[in-house]
């Protein structure tokens, strides 16, 4: 597996992480805090003036280089196109609903693009969620089988609420590694105090990357920003206590 041409200091060579950001100030703190190893996270929610979202993703690269595009709203497959969008427009990471996960990153080679699934409750199947409720459910075989064919970077599960569905989690993730998928993006409850086991999880079941998405305990509730001094925290926790 060839590691993409991203602009982000892998931890130990294979962990990233993802903040949300508020704006460019927030964007070039989460950065800096980080040193250089998190994707910076605008949301697709935010934007209804696809122009405001293209002078923000140029805005924030000046300060950040490693742009991600969220759907937002809990993984809304209805963002999906304003996040594809965004592909040409200077984001490096799109989060994708497994639906239209390979047709994006057939458009978009040189970008790293994830395909979306959630826990069903059953070890073994996901949920690919879709529009107007038209949801369907697959196996994890089916799913990394259809990435690996499309040449998708990552599967993300999502929500994983913090560490309720590790058996799913394990499960997906050991399917991913033995399919020669390169990365796995755990989503949702993800925070300073569990992000150590699930990543761990991941890289033991032969994931490459991961890329744990932590975003709502790293916000401060008053200013809406996400704090540098948690993602810093965040970073050196992942430093000290994870083994590869």
């Amino acid at each position: 597996m060839t590691k993409p041409s991203l602009p982000i200091e892998w931890i130990h060579g294979r962990i990233a992480v993802s903040f949300l950001v508020k704006d460019a100030q927030n964007a070039k703190e989460v950065w800096e805090a980080s040193e250089g190893t998190a994707f910076v996270t605008l949301s697709a929610t935010n934007y209804v003036d696809l122009e405001q979202m293209q002078e923000d993703i140029a805005t924030v690269r000046e300060v950040a280089p490693a742009v991600s595009l969220a759907l937002g709203g809990g993984a809304n497959p209805a963002n999906w196109d304003r996040v594809f969008g965004a592909g040409k427009m200077g984001a490096n990471h799109l989060n994708q609903p497994f639906p239209t996960s390979g047709y994006t990153k057939g458009v978009y080679s040189q970008l790293w693009v994830n395909a979306a699934v959630e826990p069903t409750g059953q070890p073994g199947v996901v949920k690919a969620p879709w529009l107007s409720g038209h949801d369907f459910t697959l196996s994890v075989d089916s799913v990394v089988s259809t990435l690996k064919a499309t040449g998708v970077d990552a599967v993300k599960l999502h929500p994983i609420k913090g560490e309720i569905v590790m058996e799913e989690l394990n499960v997906l993730a050991k399917a991913a590694g033995s399919a020669g998928i390169l990365g796995f993006e755990p989503a949702g409850g993800v925070k300073l105090e569990n992000v150590v086991h699930i990543v761990q999880t991941i890289l033991s079941a032969n994931v490459e990357l991961v890329i744990p998405h932590i975003f709502s305990d790293a916000i401060d509730k008053e200013s809406g920003k996400t704090r540098p001094d948690y993602v810093a925290q965040v970073v050196r926790t992942l430093r000290e206590q994870v083994r590869v």
